[in-house]
């Protein structure tokens, strides 16, 4: 009875404790000029095991340029409390009084605050511009010789800042280019400071564009910019705009410390660099003269067909190879579509990619394989198949084909027919057993079986009590859990989230709206890996949650897998819609879920 009861008390509804959470907002200072940094800490305090993430509100007239976290969680009488100081580098954008906060953060279904702040920007010396006198050397540089001034910014940083010692630029290698064509983009750090540690640095936006880094390490070479010699590290970026118009890159960011070579106390002067906003102008491809096979890919490009064998038997597999190479977005490369064939049996294609971003320019190659079966035998010769593109520098269209291949094929033989089996029927045969005989008295009745407390039915139905405790015990943790921990509620919620997205993908398919299918496909695959690891991958680039992936020792094809993945969803946010959209839609969607598992297994 005292099991029972215990049993039944372990599964009453678990009452929420009220929890005991305060959320402070802070800064080191509320008055400064523009161009300086301050430290601003969120710090959040209560009775629960991990803390979620704060929100700041009201961040719209400031840019956070680094980020830290620090935390501490104690056991007093049984009882779990944690502190968790998120503190942010922040850097206005324009000079007036502006209120910042509340931070907020979201726990048990419900929403805590903080306070607000009043941060008040002054006007603030404007970054060194053409023909501006030079700056002073910031701390730790060298100081200039008898009759020898600071060397003056060089003119062309029209979307650069800083000054003679130090700076950093962006720049395009063209303003005007049509959709699809690259741009490429360079960062350029410029220094001849010792630094007190590594800067920081923040890509810029590169919304509208299909981006793809070149040279993934930072190329470091010596440069003499008006007769100094400085340091440069370079960062480029191949650009593809994905529509027509005025499309922005957003500013680049960099923060750094520091230190006065002559003072030892000194902890150093954190600062903080931007560059300007590049506009560049995407004109529309031409309509005149687009051929009907067009898919979109703009550069120059070449094609070339082969097949794994000359000659094959009728109704076997023979594979055709064709190889888009060339300079350009190999991944916006559209399928070719070979010649339909009377006599053979054309199975849909696999892709592969091979890119090379070591030079200026992307290049490599895209491959597709067609299955094909020949019905008839016979000599056959394949025609070429035709693949359209634009060019940029002759400003026209292009339609290349690949050479015709010659193919026999022999006949396939007679089949072998299966040997006949003829059996006999079975003679009756009489054994003398169909009949026993019957005892003419009984012997002694006593019951066959073993008692009933040897049995393992009559120990499973005494322990049922204890493991029915035990049971509601860990399910009374569970519901604990996905209230008080937030890493832990993801996890668990990680698999019906995923049916949702993917349910959402296949209703969007089948109603023919393929760019919310591929949203709700990128959706599935971010919230998945976020939910499994505890972290916010919306939003977040390829290469960041590949790393995520990477950290948690992810088998390296399933990592590439989830970038290709990722990349083709953002990709065709923006690409014109082709005719087999929708089938490379459903590819995907069957794909992801392949992937998932995979995923569900590593993580």
């Amino acid at each position: 009875m005292t099991a029972l009861a215990l049993a039944f008390l372990a599964i009453l509804p678990l009452r929420a404790a009220a929890q005991d959470i305060s959320v402070d907002l802070s800064a080191d200072r509320q008055e400064l000029s523009l161009g300086e940094q301050f430290q601003l800490t969120v710090t959040v305090s209560g009775t629960m095991r991990s803390v979620p993430e704060p929100q700041l509100q009201n961040m719209d007239n400031f840019q956070v340029v680094g980020r830290g976290t620090s935390s501490q969680i104690s056991i007093v009488n049984g009882q779990i409390s944690a502190t968790k100081s998120t503190n942010y580098t922040v850097l206005p954008s324009r000079e007036g009084a502006f209120s910042i906060g509340p931070a907020v953060i979201r726990f048990g279904g419900k929403d805590y605050s903080s306070n607000t702040l009043e941060i008040k920007v002054g006007g603030g010396q404007a970054p060194a511009s053409p023909g501006a006198a030079a700056p002073k050397p910031g701390p730790g540089a060298a100081p200039p010789r008898p009759g020898q001034s600071s060397p003056p910014v060089e003119e062309s940083l029209a979307e650069g800042s800083g000054d003679a010692n130090l700076f950093i630029r962006g720049s395009v290698d063209k303003r005007e280019v049509y959709v699809g064509e690259q741009v490429t983009y360079t960062f350029g750090f410029y220094n001849r400071l010792r630094l007190a540690e590594n800067p920081e640095y923040n890509p810029a936006s590169f919304n509208g564009f299909w981006v793809e880094e070149l040279d993934k390490s930072a190329r470091q070479t010596s440069q003499v910019v008006n007769g100094v010699s400085y340091s440069v590290q370079e960062l480029r970026y191949a650009l593809f705009p994905a529509t027509d118009g005025e499309a922005t890159i957003g500013p680049a960011k960099l923060a750094y410390t520091i230190r006065n070579a002559w003072d030892f106390f000194d902890n150093g002067s954190r600062k903080a660099l931007q560059t300007r906003p590049i506009t560049v102008k995407v004109k529309p491809l031409p309509a005149a003269g687009k051929p009907a096979d067009f898919g979109g890919a703009v550069g120059k490009f070449t094609i070339a067909g082969t097949v794994d064998k000359n000659s094959v038997k009728q109704g076997e597999a023979v594979t055709l190879e064709l190889d888009i190479a060339g300079t350009g977005n190999i991944r916006s490369i559209s399928e070719p579509k070979p010649d339909s064939l009377e006599d053979f049996d054309i199975y849909e294609s696999k892709s592969e990619e091979n890119i090379d971003r070591s030079g200026e320019r992307i290049r490599g190659k895209k491959i597709f394989r067609f299955v094909m079966v020949p019905r008839k035998e016979g000599e056959y010769r394949l025609p070429g198949v035709a693949f359209s593109f634009f060019d940029p520098e002759q400003e026209k269209y292009i339609t290349v084909r690949s050479a015709e291949l010659a193919l026999t094929v022999l006949p396939s033989g007679e089949k072998e027919q299966p040997p006949a089996y003829h059996l006999a029927p079975e003679s009756v045969m009489a054994v003398g057993e169909d009949i026993h005989y019957i005892k003419e008295a009984p012997s002694a009745l006593k019951s066959p079986g073993k008692p009933l407390s040897s049995t393992a039915l009559f120990w499973l139905l005494h322990l049922l009590p204890v493991v029915s405790v035990g049971l509601a015990l860990l399910y009374r943790r569970h519901r604990g859990l996905l209230v008080s921990d937030l890493g832990y509620a993801r996890q668990k919620g990680a698999g019906k989230r995923l049916e949702r997205n993917l349910k959402d993908a296949a209703r969007a398919l089948k109603s023919g709206d393929t760019a919310a299918c591929y949203a709700a496909l990128d959706r599935a695959l971010c919230h998945f890996i976020g939910d499994r690891l505890n972290e916010e991958t919306v939003g977040m680039m390829t290469d960041g949650i590949v790393g995520l992936l990477s950290v948690r020792n992810v088998a390296e094809d399933v990592r590439e897998e989830v970038r290709r993945c990722l990349e083709h969803f953002a990709f065709v946010r923006f690409a014109p819609q082709s005719a087999t959209e929708a089938e490379t839609a459903r590819e995907y969607l069957n794909k992801v879920r392949k992937l998932v598992g995979k995923l569900d297994k590593a993580l």
